[in-house]
Formats: C-alpha cells, structure tokens, sequence
C-alpha cells in the first residue's frame, strides 16, 4: 500500500516536469519568428509596389508562420499610416506601398 503515494507522486512530477519543458519550448519559438512588419517591409522596399498575393508568396518564401499574418499586418500598418493602398489597373487588384 505505501507504493501507490509514491507512483502518485513521481507520475504527478512528471507531468510538471514535461508541461514546464513544453511550455518554455513554445516562448523559445515565438521569439524566433519573425516580424511580420519587418517582413512587409523589406518585401515594400524591394518591390515598391506589390499586391496582397505577392506580399504573401514572398513573405512564404522567408517564413512559413509569417504567411498567416501577412493579411493582419496590412491593415494595421495601414491603420498606423506606415503604407498605403490604391487600385492598380495594370495589376488588376489592390497594391501596396510604402508611405514615405
């Protein structure tokens, strides 16, 4: 009878221990992603002018977690008057760019 408080207590240490090295292995990889800001950017200024589809596939070729945020980051960078947006009629859709 004494050994189930003992099994009890090391599965229970167990359990702590691997939800704290899982916690710090999931703040270790938010760090390393990048600013998808920084990102939009670098795209802006190599291109001058893009649509929301090349920002995308350029911000894919770089980082595969950037991709998802592209659509947010545009309207927040738009919102802060960092970029601009205008219909283009040669490109047939919406492009960006930089506001300087």
């Amino acid at each position: 009878m004494w050994f189930m408080p003992l099994g009890l207590f090391v599965a229970s240490a167990v359990e702590i221990t691997l939800g704290i090295t899982l916690i710090t292995k999931a703040i270790q990889q938010g760090r390393a992603l990048p600013d998808p800001r920084q990102t939009i950017t670098m795209i802006l200024e190599e291109l001058g002018e893009a649509t929301t589809a090349e920002i995308i596939e350029k911000a894919s070729q770089r980082s595969q977690d950037c991709k998802d945020r592209i659509p947010g980051t545009l309207v927040d960078l738009e919102e802060n008057n960092k970029i601009k947006k205008r219909i283009s009629r040669e490109k047939k859709a919406l492009v960006w760019t930089l506001v300087f």
